[in-house]
């Protein structure tokens, strides 16, 4: 079963997408809850209603209920894209090919950089992305293959 280089390419640039934007998902949940950690230091009194008027009651306790809560769904998002990230990986380092998509799109590194990382050529390099790009596409997660709806063999 043969496809169209294109639909490969697009379909397995979509799944490293993916699989790359997990970091960054996961950054920025770890963000928001250092930021909200650190607002839980001013979250005493609520004094919104005006001078003179004193506070209305403690924020603190609704801070400390949502910085637990925003804790079990960073560690749910971070086993989530462990899982995921870690499949991926290992994909890709089961073949040399697949490992140079994965230096390329998830790491971010031009054909040069892939190069060096493997003591090959920057032109072997890109036709190692390219090799790796079809390899990939047949052992990647098949819901991932679907994204396209030409992608699957009639």
């Amino acid at each position: 079963m043969h496809h169209d280089y294109e639909v490969m390419a697009y379909t397995v640039g979509m799944y490293m997408h993916y699989i790359r934007s997990l970091r960054r998902a996961v950054a920025d949940m770890e963000a928001e809850v250092s930021e909200h950690e650190q607002s839980l230091a001013v979250m005493g009194g609520d004094y919104s209603r005006g001078p003179g008027s004193g506070p209305s009651r403690d924020k603190l306790p609704d801070g400390v209920i949502r910085l637990v809560q925003m804790r079990q769904r960073l560690i749910d998002e971070h086993a989530r894209c462990d899982e995921d990230a870690a499949h991926a990986r290992k994909l890709c380092r089961d073949n040399d090919d697949r490992w140079a998509v994965w230096l390329h799109k998830v790491e971010g590194m031009t054909y040069a950089e892939v190069g060096r990382q493997l003591f090959v050529s920057k032109a072997t390099a890109r036709r190692m992305v390219e090799r790796g790009t079809v390899s990939l596409y047949y052992v990647m997660p098949e819901e991932w293959r679907r994204e396209m709806p030409n992608a699957l063999p009639e």
